[in-house]
């Protein structure tokens, strides 16, 4: 996707900020303290970054937004570098006796950033200029969702006007947000789409939100992608190029960024959505938030040396249709894995060797109620609510975290009687093996399946509303399969059930 002609207008609205970056080998533990091994003073805030990316890629970039007083030194430093950004800064509201934001960031060496960030109240009292000002010649509108109180009307009136409206959504927002509304593409992150849609799941928070906007809705995944509804309201996925990640400061920002200008150049979403993503990754190659965006021939030659696969729906991956997340659907265990069990049993993957001890926290947490916000979570193990969604997001595209789920009381359902069944057979040949393991895998009364050591060949524990119920299934087991023998046993009492792994402290490697 190459520019042609005179470059589009972009108007973006957000609120600067004056970010003190540090980086060090690992945020202190609270009350703590840590040397960095380096410190800068760059300007961000969501929407600024963006509009440096899209200055640096090729478009033409108007900012509007409030800024603190005049007299402050701290905006000169931003203004300075918008200047030589070549973004307009003409539109910028000074707010007197107002405080410019300013935010201290850590940056660990895995890229992940710990921030926190102040801003003064009466920025929200802006009045941006007349719609006719700042519309004008603009093909498109990217705003920063905090913003939302001060430019919805404005929004809106650009739909009207026919002019593409991009929300980078970096939070929660309520569902009486004008800017659900008054925006043509919102672009969350995928723990804030979860969040605002009450769902923990991203297909389904899609779905949701689908409901209560006509805007093009897609959700940023980091590494693992983006997802996004397409006309025929399905899901599809668009990948996110692999790099060496030393720095994801600003890396949202930049995405949204390019993503507005692939849109205000003609390019169809998913071009848009290659093209961001590049810009995106690049960014994560360099320190420096915002202001490490890439310039428009370093996203060009890097998208020359990558395929273009496009975008892939998501069923073409067999992953869950009605909630979409990050496991496969629970089919029936297909002949193979029953093959592998023992050795999947005997190795350690990588992804266990490289689980740390915040990992190991999150993933007992998670273990005794999944249900807690990532904000909960992130309480209870000492980290701010972004770290902790990245881990458990890494944990899932690991197949750590397997899937999450709700757990039932057999009791109160009906199915009050549990039997270990044992199986012996005298035919142990691959082709017995499968069709046996097929059938038991398609019996819904089975909970759990194992290929046994010792006296018997087969274990099985199954749940069942009474005997007459149990007889029933016993009947479907012995006609499936020849069997040399099956042994029922009858739990009389459950003493202890649990499904909370003992996480070792420490995995061999």
């Amino acid at each position: 996707m190459a520019a042609s002609g005179t470059a589009p207008r972009i108007l973006c609205i957000g609120i600067p900020v004056r970010d003190l970056t540090f980086r060090v080998e690992a945020v202190p533990a609270r009350g703590s303290k840590a040397n960095a091994s380096h410190f800068a003073e760059i300007c961000g805030g969501n929407a600024l970054n963006a509009a440096i990316a899209i200055a640096r890629l090729g478009g033409r970039v108007s900012f509007a937004g409030p800024m603190g007083d005049a007299r402050e030194t701290s905006s000169g430093f931003i203004l300075a570098q918008m200047a030589q950004e070549g973004i307009d800064t003409s539109h910028i509201v000074r707010m007197p006796d107002v405080t410019t934001p300013v935010s201290a960031i850590m940056i660990e060496p895995s890229g992940e950033r710990t921030l926190t960030i102040y801003r003064d109240p009466g920025l929200w009292r802006v009045q941006l200029p007349k719609a006719d000002e700042l519309l004008a010649d603009c093909r498109a509108v990217l705003v920063e969702t905090r913003c939302g109180a001060f430019c919805s009307d404005l929004c809106a009136e650009a739909q009207r006007r026919g002019i593409a409206v991009i929300v980078g959504v970096d939070r929660a927002m309520s569902l009486q947000d004008g800017l659900l509304t008054a925006a043509s593409h919102l672009l969350f992150a995928s723990e804030q789409m979860q969040e605002t849609a009450g769902v923990a799941d991203d297909g389904r928070a899609l779905r949701r939100l689908a409901g209560l906007t006509p805007a093009f809705l897609a959700a940023t995944r980091g590494p693992l992608g983006t997802i996004w509804l397409n006309d025929a309201g399905e899901w599809e996925e668009a990948a996110a190029f692999p790099v060496q990640t030393v720095d994801t400061l600003g890396a949202g920002d930049v995405f949204h960024g390019a993503f507005s200008l692939g849109l205000a150049e003609g390019g169809n979403v998913r071009r848009a959505l290659r093209f961001a993503a590049a810009a995106a990754a690049l960014k994560c190659t360099r320190h420096g938030g915002g202001l490490a965006a890439p310039q428009r021939i370093e996203v060009e030659e890097f998208l020359r040396g990558r395929p273009q696969n496009g975008s892939r729906n998501v069923r073409d991956y067999g992953l869950v249709g009605e909630g979409f997340s990050l496991y496969q659907r629970n089919q029936p265990i297909k002949w193979n894995r029953i093959l592998q069990m023992t050795d999947a049993a005997t190795q350690i993957p990588e992804s266990s060797r490289r689980l740390d001890a915040i990992d190991r926290k999150i993933l007992m947490v998670l273990q005794e109620d999944a249900s807690l916000s990532v904000a909960e979570i992130g309480d209870r193990v000492g980290l701010s609510s972004t770290p902790c969604w990245k881990r458990i997001q890494r944990l899932e595209a690991d197949g750590v975290i397997i899937k999450r789920v709700a757990l039932v009381d057999q009791n109160k359902i009906g199915l009050g009687i549990s039997v270990f069944v044992s199986v012996e057979s005298s035919d142990h040949s691959d082709a017995w093996l499968k069709k046996f393991a097929e059938a038991v895998s398609a019996m819904p009364e089975v909970m759990e399946f194992y290929r046994m050591a010792g006296d018997v060949d087969y274990m099985l524990r199954v749940v069942v509303a009474d005997m007459q119920a149990y007889d029933v299934f016993y009947k479907k087991l012995i006609s499936a399969v020849p069997l040399k023998n099956v042994t029922s046993r009858f739990a009389m009492e459950k003493i202890k059930s649990v499904t909370t792994l003992p996480i070792p402290a420490v995995v061999a490697a």
